[in-house]
C-alpha cells in the first residue's frame, strides 16, 4: 500500500486493496481508524386511508334542503344622528 510502516486491517498486514466491512479497524502508523458502513434509512411505510379492521368514516348526513326559506326580517330604521344633535 506504499506505507513505510505498513497498513494493517484488523491486525493483519494489508499488501493490496481489500474490501472493508462494518466495524473493521484500520491501523496506519500510530493511527487507528474504525470503519463504519453507512446505513440507509428506510422510509416509513405509506399511511393507509383505511385498514381492513377499521372502515372509513362515513360522511355526516345533512338534513334535506327545504323549499321554505325564511324571509329576511326588516329592521326598524336607525334614528339619524343629526336628529339627536350629534
Amino acid at each position: 500500500m506504499g506505507s513505510p510502516n505498513g497498513v494493517f486491517l484488523n491486525g493483519q498486514r494489508v499488501e493490496s486493496r481489500v474490501p472493508l466491512a462494518d466495524g473493521d479497524v484500520i491501523e496506519m502508523g500510530r493511527s487507528l481508524l474504525r470503519f463504519q458502513a453507512a446505513v440507509e434509512e428506510t422510509p416509513p411505510p405509506p399511511r393507509l386511508l383505511a385498514s381492513r379492521n377499521r372502515p372509513l368514516a362515513r360522511p355526516a348526513l345533512l338534513p334535506p334542503k327545504s323549499r321554505w326559506s325564511p324571509r329576511p326580517r326588516s329592521l326598524p330604521a336607525c334614528p339619524s344622528l343629526a336628529a339627536n344633535g350629534g
